[in-house]
């Protein structure tokens, strides 16, 4: 009877050591930043004046290896009547607030998006995005290094401010170190 609780113990140890192992890999705990989510953004006006009609988005920006490489895709359309896929470059992360950017797949312009994570979607204060800034890659209206490099969140670079994000949810993590 002792071998099977003996052995009943060590494969459960097993099994749970490869549930948390490959939780990694699944978008568990994950040891580099990232930024993920979508939602419904507008109709409305930004602070800044900048008005848009109601757009869906999705975000899936990874850094790998604390910033040796960076990837994913940011997928902003208005309910698929058109839109954009940009392929993802830089992502720039200051606690709940993060940029993401990179250069748009079809037209090969730069395109970055400030984002906000206000919590879960049960939060009283809804996650925010700022308006897409586009332009071409080699604009001197980029920070240095664009599209490798994105413009930090606290920079002024986002003069329009934030929108509320409705039916969706950002996260952002700067990673577990």
């Amino acid at each position: 009877m002792k071998k099977v609780l003996v052995v009943l113990a060590v494969l459960g140890a097993l099994v749970g050591s490869g549930a948390a192992y490959s939780s990694l890999a699944s978008g568990g705990p994950s040891e580099d930043p990232f930024v993920v989510g979508g939602g419904r953004l507008g109709p409305g006006t930004f602070p800044g004046g900048f008005t848009i009609l109601s757009r869906d988005f999705s975000v899936d920006a990874h850094v790998e290896k604390k910033g040796q490489k960076v990837t994913g895709l940011f997928i902003t359309g208005r309910n698929g009547i058109s839109g954009s896929q940009t392929n993802v470059t830089c992502v720039s992360i200051d606690g709940n607030q993060a940029v993401v950017g990179g250069v748009d797949s079809a037209t090969g312009i730069g395109r970055v998006v400030f984002l906000i994570d206000n919590g879960p979607p049960s939060s009283a204060v809804r996650d925010q995005s700022s308006p897409n800034f586009v332009d071409p890659v080699d604009s001197p209206n980029w920070p240095f290094g664009f599209p490798y490099v994105c413009p930090t969140p606290n920079s002024g670079f986002n003069q329009e401010g934030y929108l509320d994000v409705h039916s969706g949810d950002i996260v952002i993590s700067e990673g577990n170190d």
